[in-house]
């Protein structure tokens, strides 16, 4: 039986710049995407919306507002998940935790483009600051 994963996503983001990591493993091996991962059995979706952004990045969420959902579904890949994204403020210093990341950088919009951009990242960027073009 093949299962449907939850996940969750942060938008981590702070003065016109988003945080984004480069993947150090598959699916999606070097690649950019936002801060996330699994929800864990039992665990609840703000909890592990909190450990995966301080697993992955080091930092802290200090504040976070739902933001939107995404179906990322790859049949070659044998991956179907529903990600729960999130816009995220956070606090502390980047820290890599090698095993999943390469490299941690902040980006101002015009950068991502030229990126590589793991599951829907660039569609839920598209997203975020068409969002943010419209509130200004």
């Amino acid at each position: 039986m093949k299962i449907v994963k939850a996940t969750v996503g942060a938008i981590v983001h702070d003065d016109g710049k988003v945080l984004l990591e480069l993947r150090n493993h598959e699916p999606f091996k070097n690649c950019w995407c936002i801060p996330g991962g699994h929800i864990d059995f039992g665990e609840q979706v703000e909890e592990s919306l909190c450990r995966e952004v301080k697993e992955e990045t080091g930092l802290t969420v200090r504040e976070y507002r739902f933001f939107n959902y995404y179906t990322e579904y790859y049949k070659d890949l044998n991956w179907h998940a529903v990600a729960l994204v999130f816009l995220v403020k956070a606090e502390g210093e980047p820290v890599i935790q090698e095993k999943e990341v390469k490299e941690i950088r902040w980006f101002l919009r015009e950068e991502i483009s030229p990126l590589p951009l793991a599951f829907e990242h660039r569609r839920i960027l598209d997203d975020f600051f068409s969002m943010k073009d419209k509130m200004e």
